[in-house]
């Protein structure tokens, strides 16, 4: 119970700590750091973000008149002074620094169109943290899923959407978007327009609040994690997964949280119960009409469903995933010619790291977050249903779809990816990020062969504590 002057607001609370199980990225949208932006250095095996001005004023006193002609040139060549190197290698003349992955060297040093570093989004001191938008986003994700799950839910959730006007955006934003009418929230009657529909389970989370998430301790908390977008051949017989564009297409090197630092990432959650009541209309009717969005208002009340809500989508996320590698790896030229997702002769590749026990007895807390979760999430939102009748609307050829005309929104996302031999969960190409090493063999085929895919991207460890009131 919280107070302010003569009104008194009921609330909930949690301690929510994250724990990254898999290099997670949450950046800064499109910045994207060049060369001499960072130094590399310890035989490329160490990377710090340089501070320009004072890095400006060393290279000034270093060279004097002349540091207009050489500065630009040895920044872009990354060469500097041993004075003035050792000064951004001690922290003196930079901003944070990490560790890098093998396989994104070639990206850091490459000059042309792959060449840089997409960072993570930090503090003043330097240290990363993980933005409460971000959290509260994967979150409204995961509830999302479990309202479409509910008995009842999902025939009004699929008329409404198929009868939305797509406006020409890509798939996976409608896809993620889930266009509803909300006429019964209170407030929002006269301010939607009526082309432009909103969504209840965004709206309802206007009660919900979640604070950045601050790391347990400092150090080396990042690393530099070279990331390739993937493609898949739909050919049902031949089919195998491949870098886009030989590896070229979304190829670049990212600063990630390093899940072998071991570290925490803890923050709260206020959920503002008086406001929900608000929210709602006290019509029985508009009840009676829209009974998954009184639910969901029900739910985000109670500890317990929160809990449910989250371990729910988790277990079902992991199975999806589960299905999607288990099903690439029995594509017949997969072994032979394209990426080795599941090798027994080297450890912690994508199919290893997800059918790994640990990841397995954690089912019930991942949480994907971060960069590609929106990706990742159609496999689980476009994840086939093996108990679909074909006959009753509530149980969807796709779990968690909506009927697009003749087709469904999913199906339209994944029909490139998408063959006819039992694997419909097979995403379309993109939909995949993994790190790795991409060694440029200079044989187009070769090239294939050659990359080791290593983990998925955005996995981490959820856990909610309620707070005393």
């Amino acid at each position: 119970m919280t107070a302010f002057g003569s009104l008194t607001r009921r609330q909930l609370k949690f301690t929510v700590r994250v724990k990254p199980l898999s290099p997670v990225h949450i950046g800064v949208g499109n910045e994207f750091l060049g060369r001499g932006a960072y130094h590399l250095y310890d035989e490329n095996r160490r990377l710090a973000l340089v501070s320009p001005r004072p890095l400006a004023a060393a290279l000034l006193d270093h060279f004097g008149d002349q540091a207009v002609t050489h500065v630009p040139k040895l920044m872009q060549s990354d060469q500097y002074p041993p004075k003035v190197a050792t000064q951004i290698e001690n922290g003196t003349l930079s901003v944070r620094r990490m560790d890098v992955h093998p396989g994104a060297v070639p990206h850091l040093l490459d000059t042309g169109r792959n060449g840089g570093l997409k960072v993570m989004t930090s503090q003043a001191n330097g240290l990363p943290y993980i933005p409460g938008s971000s959290l509260k986003g994967a979150l409204r994700t995961a509830w999302l899923d479990w309202q479409t799950q509910q008995k009842g839910s999902y025939t009004r959730f699929a008329e409404e959407v198929a009868r939305t006007k797509l406006r020409g955006r890509d798939a996976d934003d409608d896809l993620m978007d889930l266009f509803q009418a909300t006429p019964h929230l209170v407030g929002l009657e006269n301010k939607v327009r009526a082309e432009r529909k909103t969504y209840p389970n965004r709206d309802v989370f206007r009660a919900v609040q979640v604070s950045d998430l601050l790391p347990s301790r400092i150090g080396t908390l990042t690393k530099a994690y070279s990331v390739l977008s993937m493609s898949y051949d739909a050919d049902p017989e031949e089919g195998y997964t491949r870098p886009s564009d030989s590896g070229k297409a979304g190829s670049q090197a990212w600063e990630c949280l390093d899940y072998s630092a071991d570290v925490e990432y803890a923050g709260t959650i206020t959920v503002d119960m008086s406001l929900l009541d608000q929210l709602l209309a006290k019509d029985d009717r508009q009840k009676a009409k829209y009974p998954d969005v009184y639910q969901l208002v029900d739910a985000l009340k109670r500890p317990q469903m929160w809990s449910e809500a989250i371990s729910a989508y988790g277990q079902r996320f992991y199975s999806a995933e589960l299905q999607h590698y288990e099903g690439l790896r029995e594509r017949p030229l997969q072994r032979r010619k394209g990426i080795r997702i599941h090798d027994g002769g080297r450890q912690q590749l994508v199919l290893d790291w997800i059918k790994d026990p640990k990841r397995e007895n954690l089912a019930s807390r991942l949480l994907p977050l971060g960069m590609g979760v929106g990706l990742m999430a159609h496999t689980l939102l476009g994840a086939f249903n093996p108990n679909f009748d074909g006959e009753n609307p509530d149980s969807a050829e796709y779990l968690g779809d909506e009927q697009y005309f003749d087709t469904t929104l999913t199906g339209e996302v994944l029909k490139s990816g998408k063959p006819n031999n039992g694997f419909a969960y097979l995403p379309s190409p993109k939909s995949r990020r993994v790190t790795g090493e991409f060694p440029d063999s200079g044989r187009r085929q070769g090239s294939y062969t050659t990359m080791q895919a290593e983990r998925p991207l955005g996995w981490t460890e959820l856990t909610l504590e309620v707070m005393p009131s």
